[in-house]
């Protein structure tokens, strides 16, 4: 209801009349029915009451489409770094939709190339166009095996030590530090029977005994219960970590509060460390 009475009604319709100029409706014994000008004019505004309308919607569509955080990331972090971040996250922007993407390297560079991401974070990443890059620590891989193996009972696990092994290898498309653990296999006897493409693949088979692992250390937390074990592997391998996102984002400030977050999560989780020649944002124009 409008609540408005209808001698107020009437001063308003010939309040509008006098301003359009011309008559909208026709008055006989008391009824008001539609003059042909009046009919048009109702069209027009008809018309830009939708227009309105579909303004309305479009400002809705964006404000809720401004208040969801896309993200993608590695295996390795989307199940333990991450959640850590965004619960952090949260204290302030409780409201923003959080939408999680895990791939694989490859995958989580061209989501955010693409921009179908407004927030990459994993291990390896170049410097790319039109992004900017964080540092957020670096991690050493470790060599996790069952509890009842041979070497479980090595304080530190080194090369030579794997000879006659059978060691879990990760599928093309990994980051560099898989190359170092080749070379650093080089010569040294072993089998390789096993390859996979995700950590927590990794870390399953060498929770049922079949393989050896040099893996990355954040899924252990996971695992620590069960049948493994995890030593320091020497020489060390170590995965440079970065989160990555646009130098002109559509929601600056909840990107930049989220990095803040990772930033404080990677300085209390005790598997990454500083390394000084990595601590420096980067972007490439």
């Amino acid at each position: 209801m409008m609540h408005v009475s209808q001698p107020a009604i009437s001063r308003l319709i010939s309040d509008l009349e006098s301003e359009v100029g011309f008559q909208l409706f026709d008055r006989r014994r008391g009824l008001l029915s539609p003059t042909a000008e009046g009919l048009r004019f109702f069209g027009h505004v008809e018309e830009n009451f939708l227009g309105l309308s579909r303004l309305e919607n479009a400002a809705e569509e964006i404000r809720q489409d401004s208040a969801k955080l896309r993200i993608a990331v590695t295996h390795s972090l989307a199940a333990t770094v991450l959640p850590l971040a965004l619960k952090r996250f949260r204290s302030r922007f409780p409201d923003t939709k959080i939408v999680l993407r895990a791939h694989r390297l490859s995958q989580v560079m061209l989501q955010v190339q693409s921009r179908a991401v407004d927030v990459a974070l994993g291990s390896q990443i170049p410097v790319m166009p039109n992004l900017s890059r964080l540092y957020l620590g670096s991690t050493r891989q470790i060599c996790v095996l069952r509890r009842d193996h041979p070497l479980a009972g090595r304080a530190v696990i080194r090369p030579e030590d794997l000879a006659g092994q059978t060691i879990v290898t990760i599928l093309p498309d990994g980051p560099a530090d898989w190359s170092q653990l080749d070379m650093l296999m080089a010569g040294i006897p072993h089998a390789a029977t096993f390859e996979a493409n995700t950590s927590q693949s990794i870390y399953a088979l060498a929770n049922e005994g079949l393989a050896v692992a040099i893996v990355e250390p954040f899924s252990y937390r996971l695992w620590a219960g069960q049948n493994l074990v995890a030593r320091p592997f020497e020489p060390a391998i170590v995965t440079h970590f970065h989160v990555v996102s646009s130098t002109q984002p559509a929601i600056a400030r909840e990107i930049e509060w989220f990095r803040g977050c990772l930033q404080q999560q990677a300085a209390s989780t005790d598997e990454f460390f500083q390394d000084p020649a990595q601590a420096e944002t980067g972007s490439a124009p």
